[in-house]
């Protein structure tokens, strides 16, 4: 639950660093910037079907949390790099590696919680929960460091770097 409400904190500043710079900086449509999200949702199907099977098949589950997290983090880094452009083909790169990277790791976040079966409902929804609670702690922590000066590029570089210490609670021991 810890991993998915980091996680879902960096993978929801993203979109909306996307969402603004493409509106506000590049002067995209409403419309034209929601059409730019067809790649990322295409780069999380593929993410999901080719990637995260040999993955899990590989490196077990802890392993492609680790990887799928990590990867979140590294995205993070290509959006601040992508802001300082004055192009959709310059954040393009991002955005499908933000498909490809949250397509993989966010099935394995559920696999994760393994529940016994008598449990799977309580299971779920405390996923669910600290997914929706991280997102929108998340984004409120991210946009006070963009309005304290850092700019988009700012709150996605410090994105950036807490997710991949959110990967390592991947690899700790679970706790019951």
């Amino acid at each position: 639950m810890a991993l998915i409400f980091v996680l879902m904190g960096a993978v929801n500043t993203l979109h909306y660093v996307y969402t603004t710079h493409v509106q506000t900086t590049l002067g995209l449509s409403p419309l034209a910037a929601g059409l730019g999200f067809l790649p990322q949702g295409a780069a999380a199907m593929l993410g999901s079907s080719l990637l995260l099977p040999p993955l899990l098949d590989r490196q077990g589950t802890r392993g492609t949390l680790f990887a799928g997290t990590a990867g979140v983090g590294l995205t993070g880094l290509a959006f601040a790099a992508a802001v300082a452009a004055d192009s959709y083909w310059a954040v393009l790169p991002a955005v499908v590696l933000l498909g490809a990277t949250a397509g993989t790791v966010y099935p394995a976040v559920f696999a994760a919680a393994g529940v016994p079966e008598a449990e799977q409902g309580v299971g779920s929804a405390m996923v669910s929960a600290s997914q929706q609670t991280g997102a929108a702690v998340g984004l409120a922590a991210l946009l006070a460091v963009a309005a304290s000066g850092a700019g988009l590029a700012g709150a996605s570089l410090a994105g950036g770097a807490l997710t991949p210490a959110a990967a390592l609670l991947a690899l700790a021991p679970r706790g019951r």
